[in-house]
């Protein structure tokens, strides 16, 4: 079980970035917040993965429904939490905002993949939702080590961060020491599609 969410995680492309200049509702965290978030979700499958291993028992909800393998993976209550949809910059809006309002998450954790601004339609959804919000930008996985950092902090969970992200990092210096050895012209690569808002 540990291995497969590393390797989820390896997968999660993922870095924490300090919106600038955004609108008020974002949340900053400094510190613990554990006495502060008791309940949270994720509205994006790498989002999710990165919580599965960290705080699985915080999460109010799930952005897809599991497979009968992914079941063997995750936690009981997981299992029979309700499917709320994805909210995420560069992959469109599925979420379902009443059942959002109906799990009652203290804050929200949206990852943005690429950088770029969120898109109105986001930014009107988070609006009305009216929950505080955090923002995990993906950018470069040798970065990720850092969000973990950054979301044991967030959820009161620092020891069980701080090892998910020193062996993170231990994953990524063994797979660039093996990359290294392969000739640039020779090594493989995946472009990830951009998705259309429904």
């Amino acid at each position: 079980m540990r291995f497969k969410l590393l390797l989820a995680l390896l997968f999660s492309v993922i870095a924490v970035q300090a919106a600038r200049g955004a609108k008020s509702s974002i949340w900053r965290p400094e510190g613990d917040c554990s006495d502060t978030i008791h309940r949270l979700y994720v509205p994006s499958p790498f989002g999710a993965y990165m919580m599965y291993a960290l705080a699985p028992d915080l999460m109010t909800g799930l952005v897809f429904s599991p497979t009968e393998s992914d079941k063997k993976y995750l936690p009981e209550h997981l299992q029979h939490l309700p499917v709320l949809g994805v909210l995420t910059p560069g992959m469109g809006m599925t979420a379902n905002l009443e059942m959002i309002l109906k799990c009652h998450p203290d804050v929200l954790v949206i990852w943005n993949l690429d950088r770029s601004p969120m898109d109105d339609r986001i930014t009107s959804a988070l609006d009305k939702l009216n929950i505080p919000y955090v923002i995990v930008v993906g950018n470069s996985m040798y970065e990720y080590p850092a969000a973990i950092r950054f979301l044991g902090r967030l959820t009161g969970r620092t020891q069980r961060a701080k090892l998910l992200a020193k062996t993170s990092e231990g994953i990524l210096s063994h797979v660039s020491a093996m990359v290294s050895k392969v000739p640039p012209g020779q090594r493989p690569g995946f472009t990830m599609p951009k998705a259309r808002m429904a």
